[in-house]
C-alpha cells in the first residue's frame, strides 16, 4: 500500500513538473478540463430538471393532452374559455 503511494506521488511530482515547464500547454489543459466538467455538469442538471425528475402533480398515470383541430387542417388552436369551464366540469 505505502509502495502504491510514493509511486503516485513521484508521478504527480513528475507531472507537475512537466506542467510547470510548459505554462501555456498547462492553461490549455486546465481550460479543457474545466470545459468539459462544467458541460458535463450542466448537462445533467437539464437532464435531471426536464426527465429524470417526477412532475409535481398527483396521479400522473392520469394526464391527458387535449388539442384542438379544425377539419383538414394542421393548426392547433387554443380553447374558449368556455370550452375550457366545460372540461374541467367532465373531469372533476
Amino acid at each position: 500500500m505505502i509502495d502504491i503511494l510514493l509511486e503516485f506521488l513521484t508521478d504527480l511530482r513528475t507531472a507537475v513538473r512537466g506542467l510547470a515547464k510548459r505554462p501555456g500547454y498547462s492553461i490549455i489543459c486546465l481550460g479543457t478540463l474545466t470545459l468539459g466538467i462544467s458541460t458535463s455538469i450542466a448537462m445533467f442538471a437539464v437532464i435531471h430538471a426536464v426527465i429524470l425528475r417526477p412532475l409535481p402533480v398527483l396521479n400522473q398515470d392520469r394526464l391527458v393532452f387535449v388539442t384542438k383541430h379544425p377539419r383538414n387542417d394542421r393548426q392547433v388552436l387554443p380553447f374558449s374559455v368556455a370550452e375550457q369551464t366545460a372540461f374541467g366540469r367532465l373531469a372533476g
